[in-house]
């Protein structure tokens, strides 16, 4: 990790898009062969939203709206850890009135 920045507010989503390394203008600095997948989709999504023609764009929008509904129901939906039962319980101890070394 080069450079780490703490700010004292939630940042809305343009300014996350401006910072360093994220938005598409600023991997495009990035050599075609030394970026990674997701630095390339990045590239893609930013061309398909800002400079594709129309067409492209409608395009891109139809096929993202199931993945946003998706990502709602996803984000709407509580997860739940789940760990499965030892074979043989462990014993249940009791601390005797504080007695660490009376268990």
């Amino acid at each position: 990790m080069d450079e780490v920045q703490i700010y004292d507010r939630v940042l809305d989503d343009f300014k996350i898009a401006e910072l360093p390394g994220l938005s598409p203008g600023s991997l495009i600095a990035v050599a075609p062969g030394q970026r990674n997948a997701e630095q390339k989709c990045c590239i893609c999504e930013g061309f398909l939203e800002q400079a594709a023609i129309t067409e492209w764009q409608q395009a891109w929008q139809r096929l993202n709206q199931p993945r946003a509904a998706r990502k709602r129901l996803d984000d709407d939906v509580p997860t739940v850890m789940v760990m499965r039962q030892l074979e043989k319980a462990n014993d249940t101890k009791m601390l005797i009135r504080g007695a660490w070394d009376r268990a």
